[in-house]
C-alpha cells in the first residue's frame, strides 16, 4: 500500500510540475507577443511646439499626448506652447505612450495686491509671501519707504 501511495504521490508531482512549466511558458510567450518586447521609440524634443504640432509628430511615430497643466509663464517660449515634457527628449518608450506636457500659459497670472501699506514690515512681509510674492533686499527698503510715504492713503481704503 505505501508503494502505490507513494508513486501515485510521485506521479501528481510529475504532473503538477509539467502543467507549472507549461504556463510558464505560455506565460512568457504571451508577454513577448503582447508587450512589443524590443520595440522602442525614442522620444521627441517637443519644447516649443504647439499643440497642434506635438498631435502630429506624436501621431507620426504612435505615441500619445496627455497635457498635465499649464505652468508659469515663460516669457521666453511662444504662448501655449509646451515648455515641459515627460519623459525628456531621447528617452526610449513603447508605442502607444502617454507623453505628458506642460504648455506655456498665454501670459502672466494675475493677483490682487494686498493692503500693506501702513502696516509693518514684519505685518506686510508675512502677507505678501502668503499670496505668492518673492521679496528681496531691495524690496524690502522700497516697501518700507512706501509704507512712510503712503501710510494715510491706506488709511483712506485706497490700494
Amino acid at each position: 500500500m505505501k508503494s502505490s501511495f507513494t508513486a501515485n504521490l510521485v506521479k501528481q508531482v510529475l504532473y503538477a510540475l509539467l502543467v507549472l512549466i507549461t504556463l510558464t511558458f505560455l506565460l512568457f510567450w504571451w508577454l513577448k507577443t503582447t508587450t512589443n518586447h524590443g520595440q522602442q521609440i525614442a522620444v521627441p524634443d517637443l519644447s516649443k511646439m504647439t499643440v497642434v504640432q506635438v498631435n502630429d509628430a506624436l501621431q507620426e511615430l504612435g505615441l500619445r499626448a496627455e497635457i498635465m497643466d499649464s505652468a508659469n509663464y515663460n516669457p521666453q517660449y511662444p504662448k501655449y506652447s509646451v515648455i515641459e515634457q515627460v519623459p525628456r527628449p531621447g528617452h526610449m518608450v513603447k508605442q502607444d505612450r502617454k507623453i505628458y506636457l506642460a504648455l506655456n500659459p498665454s501670459g502672466y497670472v494675475k493677483i490682487s495686491i494686498p493692503k500693506v501699506l501702513g502696516r509693518t514690515l514684519r505685518q506686510g512681509q508675512p502677507t505678501l509671501l502668503a499670496v505668492g510674492f518673492k521679496i528681496g533686499d531691495g524690496s524690502l527698503n522700497r516697501f518700507k519707504t512706501q509704507k512712510k510715504d503712503n501710510s494715510k492713503e491706506n488709511e483712506d481704503g485706497e490700494n
